[in-house]
């Protein structure tokens, strides 16, 4: 029979192996270095989601563009937003934060749509899923498949197309969002969002100027105080196996 302290090491070792398989998950990360995006028409469907990134027009006609590193639009207009939809699997991450750097020139502003979206689209269907063709920096989701829900991460309620945040001048954006704080029923972690929404809108000012992005990122994270427990669960189990010997 194993001793009562060789019991609880291995019940440690356990947990902290549990606690490992819980560590900070890309969910997207984006420096744009692949220029490959695609138009949707004014609305991307269903069947658009997990192909990138997508312009509410096809590339011909949207200032929308990918180079150098970093999306940009200087258009001298109004016109519709750049997003896309993707899916993403089992996360037990409880946070997710999201990052990136911004130049805002002239008067413009940028808008930035982020969504967690709880259900699952019927493969092959054509449902429409985001009103990307919205002038102004706006972006609406389209609830035609009755299996889907969004929300705005920014509050959690269900999306009006309010954005994240509105940015102007640059600097570098970072955001933490609390995945339970949000009270959205039956969603709790990073992984009980079946889809995710990134989105960026343009509002042109009196004086157009250029919008530029690059080094994004969007990843979840354990709760706080989970990286302090595990060193913690470590360092017990270390010397525990040490006196054993």
């Amino acid at each position: 029979m194993k001793k009562p302290k060789t019991l609880l090491a291995l019940s440690l070792l356990a947990a902290l192996i549990t606690l490992q398989s819980t560590q900070a998950a890309d969910i997207l990360v984006d420096d744009f270095t692949s220029t490959t995006f695609t138009g949707d028409s004014g609305r991307l469907k269903e069947t658009r989601i997990d192909l990138g990134w997508q312009t509410h027009w096809n590339g011909s006609i949207s200032s929308w563009g990918i180079g150098g590193g970093e999306l940009t639009n200087s258009g001298a207009t109004q016109e519709g937003g750049f997003a896309q939809v993707f899916s993403h699997g089992a996360d037990a991450n409880t946070e997710v934060t999201f990052s990136f750097d911004y130049n805002v020139t002239a008067d413009d502003t940028l808008y930035v749509h982020l969504w967690g979206m709880d259900g699952t689209y019927e493969n092959g269907t054509d449902s429409r899923v985001v009103n990307f063709a919205v002038t102004g920096g706006g972006l609406y989701w389209m609830d035609e498949d009755t299996n889907v829900e969004a929300y705005a991460l920014q509050g959690g309620g269900a999306n009006p197309g309010a954005a994240l945040v509105t940015l102007s001048g640059s600097g570098t954006y970072s955001t933490t969002i609390d995945i339970g704080s949000l009270s959205i029923a039956g969603v709790t972690t990073a992984g009980d969002f079946e889809y995710y929404m990134l989105g960026f809108g343009r509002d042109v000012g009196a004086t157009a100027g250029t919008i530029s992005i690059d080094n994004l990122s969007f990843t979840s994270v354990p709760e706080p105080g989970t990286y302090a427990l595990l060193a913690g669960l470590t360092g017990l189990v270390f010397v525990m196996l040490r006196r054993r010997r």
